[in-house]
């Protein structure tokens, strides 16, 4: 077609993808730009400032006009008015106009214009096999969504969504009481749209699959988590919903029975291999994300304390930082507000309102949201619990994980990796930006008679052989004992006064903050939040030990001192040490010895040394 396009106008000189000839209007040459398009085979336009439908038209007149072998593959569209359209499809003409489908022109032909969100659409024949059935106008521009009767949804449905493919389909769907959308052609999904508010809520998600079209319902299935699209498959001669209710003869209770049976025996597509393994490309950019710097990155965290030890109010002061913006503990950046769930299912209302009237943090329910022992058992897998993690994309906070543990045995690493981490990798990729759960700790961590604590670490946390390989970070909270002078009275002391060290023990591509003190009371009493507390600016320094006397090694030198001449093995027999041991000690202690048996004992010029365990090693 467009090689006989250039034949018939003479379009004898090329410029980039297009083609210059003589005009059918004006008659000029070179005025003609002809092209091959998207939508129609050749696109014409004259750049002398001929009217452009007189253009197309003639242009398309002359192209038509041919040897049989060179029409096109459907015959010229012939016009299509809304009245032949509406008898068409049996849809009443007063409910296509409000649906916004009105009357028009296109090309001097009349046309049917359906109305996008963001542009306008053309239909001439009622055959889409004729050439040039369809036509954009003011097509929207890239990026924008183009998905038919988006406009019409002021508010998203709760209920079931049908995704089709065409104008018709969606018109016919609604008409009949189904909601619907339509995307206008089966390549022109976007996997971009299901991010879109109409799908966040409804359930079920139907996609209308036509004959050959396996392809455009298996790219909106792999839009979405695996299993949320229900695939309708339909065969010729009832190809769609608009075949279907043309099938029934107006009969809406034979279309109602009739749907009924196509969603009970809708399927589900596994997702594509694709989708499952992404290239290097998709993942996402920039380093990890930190909600709270040094604190809380994105991702799945946790706080280890041992049980009233103070995680319930620390994990509070944390959602009160994140709400406000302000810097938790006034220390450590908030970058962007963020909204909170806190899920507590140990406390009554009457607990958590309290703490949280405290931390004056607004109760109106715009910013945080809560459960408590008083509300219905909430499981992490809940579909409103998964829809709040869509919509609003919050820090959720686990109070206690146990909680939500499924198994028998909270101390139980593989029970843990098998409940607990797939619930919550399952909010994560719901939309949670960040889960942090707090957890009990083995209680020789927080209590001690000497007044020595150990190390945090790690596997302190109880069940830790994988619940800890699960996590992006990790914190620990234990009494401060008062290091590094230990004592039991200060361990005793910053029980009563919740007086914490908070330790870092897992950080995953983050830099965390260094070990910090923190104090509840009388702060938790008064503003219910923990304040930092400075113990370390004027901290003593640690007392010096003394050396231990090394008898061995001051025995050596005595030795050496009364006769230089002495050998190895006499010394080794004399002190006890190992043949191996006895130069080695006496050169720490500054006196040496050629290697010839001859060789006398000398004393470094460094003066007398003191004879200690240090010294020697």
């Amino acid at each position: 077609m467009f090689d006989k396009a250039k034949k018939i106008f003479k379009a004898d000189r090329q410029k980039g993808a297009e083609w210059q000839g003589v005009c059918p209007v004006c008659n000029e040459q070179h005025s003609l730009h002809i092209k091959e398009g998207d939508d129609a085979p050749v696109i014409a336009w004259c750049n002398r400032g001929c009217n452009s439908d007189e253009v197309r038209r003639r242009f398309y007149a002359a192209l038509y006009e041919g040897s049989p072998t060179e029409k096109p593959t459907g015959p010229p569209s012939r016009g299509l008015t809304l009245a032949q359209y509406s008898k068409l499809k049996q849809l009443p003409e007063e409910f296509l106009t409000k649906r916004g489908v009105i009357d028009s022109i296109y090309n001097n032909r009349p046309s049917v214009r359906f109305t996008y969100p963001y542009g306008f659409k053309h239909r001439m024949d009622a055959s889409l096999k004729a050439d040039r059935a369809t036509a954009w106008d003011k097509r929207p521009k890239s990026g924008a969504v183009d998905l038919y009767g988006l406009q019409h949804f002021v508010i998203p449905p709760d209920d079931a969504l049908v995704i089709c493919e065409g104008e018709s389909c969606a018109d016919t769907a609604a008409y009949l009481g189904i909601d619907a959308v339509g995307v206008p052609g089966v390549k022109m999904w976007k996997p971009a749209y299901a991010e879109l508010d109409i799908f966040k809520c409804v359930d079920p998600l139907y996609v209308i699959e036509e004959p050959e079209a396996e392809a455009f319902a298996r790219a909106v299935s792999d839009s979405f988590p695996e299993g949320r699209v229900k695939v309708l498959k339909f065969a010729e001669p009832v190809k769609d919903i608009s075949a279907l209710w043309l099938s029934c003869n107006g009969d809406r209770e034979e279309f109602s029975r009739q749907w009924q049976e196509k969603t009970e025996g809708a399927i589900t597509y596994p997702r594509s291999w694709q989708k499952v393994l992404r290239a290097p490309c998709e993942l996402s950019q920039g380093s990890v994300r930190q909600l709270i710097e040094k604190i809380l990155p994105e991702g799945n965290s946790m706080v280890g304390a041992a049980s009233g030890t103070g995680k319930t109010y620390y994990m509070m002061t944390q959602a009160k930082a994140l709400i406000s913006g302000e810097k938790f503990l006034g220390l450590y950046n908030v970058p962007e507000r963020m909204k909170v769930l806190y899920l507590c299912p140990e406390q009554t209302d009457r607990a958590i309102r309290g703490r949280l009237q405290r931390l004056s943090i607004p109760m109106d329910g715009s910013v945080l949201r809560v459960h408590t022992l008083n509300d219905a058992t909430l499981k992490l897998d809940d579909p409103a619990l998964l829809a709040a993690c869509r919509d609003w994309r919050p820090v959720v906070f686990l109070d206690t994980a146990i909680s939500f543990h499924n198994g028998k045995d909270e101390n139980s690493a593989s029970e843990n990796a098998t409940g607990l981490r797939a619930l919550i990798r399952g909010m994560l990729q719901a939309g949670a930006i960040a889960i942090e759960s707090s957890h009990h700790i083995s209680k020789r961590y927080a209590t001690n008679e000497r007044g020595k604590l150990p190390i945090a670490e790690l596997e302190a946390l109880r069940g830790s052989g994988d619940l800890g390989a699960m996590l992006d970070t990790c914190w620990m909270l234990q009494p401060w004992d008062g290091s590094p002078n230990h004592s039991t009275e200060t361990l005793a002391e910053s029980k009563d006064l919740t007086r914490l060290l908070v330790t870092n023990v897992k950080p995953r591509d983050f830099d965390p903050a260094e070990p910090f003190v923190i104090q509840g009371r009388p702060y938790l009493d008064e503003r219910g939040e923990f304040v930092p507390v400075d113990v370390w600016s004027n901290r003593p320094e640690p007392e010096a030990k003394t050396p231990k006397q090394d008898k061995k090694g001051s025995r050596a030198v005595e030795i050496v001192k009364a006769n230089p001449k002495v050998t190895i093995k006499a010394i080794s027999q004399a002190t006890g040490l190992g043949r191996n041991n006895v130069r080695q000690k006496l050169e720490a202690l500054g006196w040496v010895r050629g290697d010839g048996e001859r060789d006398l004992w000398e004393q470094k010029a460094t003066g007398d040394m003191e004879f200690t365990t240090e010294a020697g090693k």
